[in-house]
């Protein structure tokens, strides 16, 4: 094994993934700010939810949830937060990781966690929206089993609505 290979792998295993706290949020609006995704919201999409997770994900008896994914070096590295939307729906929202951190299974740990949760809820489906030009994203969420469901122009750019129905047996997201 290489120096690298090794150093990956230690980097891997280092990585926590967990429920936000009040201590995270400085470092979680750091990491929406510094990798840009505020200028990325949907139409009627303030952000706030993300730079104050106490009311927007932490006041709803447990029905929503936000988590980090944290690295006992580098700080918060990544996160996702589910937003509960009635009717036994689940919304996904701000998957992001770290651009330095990325493609080393971190999304795809972050996303297991958050379909977890909606299960474990009992939620019937999870929505999702996401831009075309995130191409490793909508290649996440296929592999999860996630389906398109419309698309939609926000200020010049293409929104890409996704939804799983988790009644039905999700595909392998290894396949």
């Amino acid at each position: 094994m290489t120096q690298a290979q090794s150093q990956d792998n230690q980097d891997k295993s280092e990585i926590q993934i967990r429920p936000a706290t009040a201590d995270d949020q400085a470092a979680v609006s750091a990491l929406y700010r510094e990798e840009g995704v505020h200028d990325e919201t949907g139409e009627g999409d303030t952000g706030d939810d993300v730079l104050d997770l106490q009311s927007g994900y932490m006041q709803d008896e447990g029905e929503s949830c936000f988590w980090v994914a944290e690295s006992e070096s580098a700080g918060v590295i990544g996160m996702v937060g589910v937003k509960h939307k009635g009717n036994h729906a689940g919304e996904m929202r701000r998957l992001l990781v770290r651009a330095e951190h990325r493609n080393h299974g971190y999304g795809r740990r972050l996303v297991e966690e958050a379909l977890k949760f909606c299960n474990d809820r009992g939620y019937v489906k999870v929505v999702l929206q996401t831009q075309v030009d995130q191409k490793a994203a909508l290649s996440l969420f296929e592999r999860f089993g996630f389906q398109l469901n419309r698309t939609r122009n926000v200020a010049g750019r293409d929104h890409l609505e996704f939804y799983m129905d988790l009644y039905r047996q999700p595909r392998d997201e290894t396949a």
